[in-house]
C-alpha cells in the first residue's frame, strides 16, 4: 500500500491454489491425445507424434518407417469392453 507521499508502508501478496486447474489441464490433455478404451495414442496424436519423428529423422539423415497393423474384427474387443457412461 502507498501513502499519499508514495512511499511504501508494506506488501500485499496473493497466493492462488492452481492445484485443481492443473489436474484438469491434464486430464484434458490425455482426453485429447488417448482412446480412452485403449490407453494408447489415438489418431491426432499419432499423426502429431509422426511428423515429429519426421522431421528429427530428415534432420539426422536416418531412416523414417511407419508400421501399421489392422486387427481383424477389433469391432468385437470394442463392443464387450465399451465404457458406458
Amino acid at each position: 500500500m502507498l501513502d499519499p507521499l508514495r512511499n511504501i508502508n508494506g506488501y500485499l501478496i496473493i497466493f492462488t491454489d492452481i492445484t485443481e486447474i492443473k489436474r484438469l489441464q491434464t486430464l484434458l490433455e490425455r482426453q485429447a491425445y488417448y482412446d480412452e478404451l485403449t490407453q494408447i495414442y489415438n489418431r491426432r496424436a499419432f499423426l502429431q507424434r509422426c511428423e515429429t519423428e519426421l522431421a528429427r529423422s530428415q534432420k539426422k539423415g536416418t531412416s523414417f518407417i511407419i508400421m501399421i497393423m489392422d486387427v481383424d474384427h477389433f469391432k468385437k474387443v470394442n463392443d464387450i469392453y465399451m465404457v458406458i457412461i
